[in-house]
């Protein structure tokens, strides 16, 4: 004789391990409950944070077993971050820009910066806008930002009021 709720039970297991098939695997990390992207399979999207990356020393990456072709992750030891290559089989540095952006606002030292010299009440000889790079890391001051217009510099202003061009405002 046949048990009739036998017959239930595979239904039921079936009903729900058919649809399981047929999902697709996006995420939103978000804190206004929006839909992910339909090209993303990770939608991060924060107005006021970011991702922060696994941070690992160079020994705990190298360690890494069969890491997957694109797999990122931030050096400690150098401060630097990383993507696993595999048609290469190496951790390749992730190369970045030459500009950045200051947390507090202003500007780093290695931009450049700009300067408005005003020839009022004796401050410079002339009036002009100058943009001059910025350097750093300068043997025997290696933590002064430098202004580069200073390094080098083959005229020497006689007096603050010395009203040359060659030394509108560069070596007092």
């Amino acid at each position: 004789m046949r048990k009739p709720f036998s017959f239930f039970w595979i239904f039921l297991g079936f009903f729900f391990a058919i649809p399981s098939f047929y999902t697709f695997g996006q995420v939103g990390i978000n804190s206004n409950l929006s839909e992910p992207d339909p090209s993303a399979g990770l939608d991060v999207n924060f107005t006021d944070k970011g991702i922060l990356f696994p941070r690992l020393s160079q020994t705990q990456i190298e360690a890494i077993i069969n890491p997957a072709n694109g797999l990122v992750v931030f050096c400690t030891t150098s401060n630097k971050f990383f993507s696993y290559i595999s048609n290469v089989n190496k951790w390749k540095e992730i190369a970045f820009g030459s500009s950045g952006i200051n947390p507090g606002g202003g500007w780093y030292c290695d931009d450049p910066i700009t300067i408005s010299h005003v020839a009022a009440n004796g401050v410079a000889p002339v009036d002009k806008s100058v943009t001059y790079g910025t350097v750093t890391n300068i043997p025997g001051e290696p933590s002064k930002c430098w202004i580069t217009s200073n390094l080098g510099s083959d005229h020497q202003a006689l007096a603050i009021d010395d009203p040359t061009e060659a030394s509108a405002g560069w070596y007092w």
